[in-house]
């Protein structure tokens, strides 16, 4: 024995509004795909933009040495400030892991060289 179609169902389909339904649904699901990759989009920007100003920071900071300018300083914690504001936990932590060692040592390469790796983790163009 076959199933009744329900009576609403028959309403709907006769007043055409199956196919403005599709449309709405349609609609919304590529709104919603176009919004994701916009802010992915931004959001890639941003920390592109924040882990390049601090690398360029550090490297100042580094070609400097002890001669470093307020100018270069101010620079530098604000390089520090925004990519606390965008980059990933492990950015981060390795962040402060990095300004916990010395100068010039071995270790504070390792923190540089496991930093850059989750920048570019956090940008998705790891390897």
């Amino acid at each position: 024995m076959a199933a009744e179609t329900p009576s609403w169902l028959v309403f709907v389909g006769g007043l055409g509004l199956g196919s403005a339904i599709s449309a709405i649904i349609t609609a919304l699901f590529q709104y919603a795909l176009t919004r994701h990759e916009r802010l992915s989009a931004l959001r890639f920007t941003e920390r592109k933009k924040a882990f390049s100003g601090l690398l360029v920071a550090l490297a100042d900071l580094d070609r400097c040495g002890e001669d470093v300018s307020s100018e270069m300083t101010i620079r530098y914690e604000l390089a520090v400030a925004r990519v606390q504001l965008v980059g990933s936990q492990n950015v981060r932590d390795l962040l402060h892991a990095w300004q916990d060692t010395g100068s010039g040592t071995p270790e504070r390469l390792q923190k540089l060289e496991a930093m850059i790796t989750e920048m570019r983790n956090d940008l998705g163009i790891s390897d």
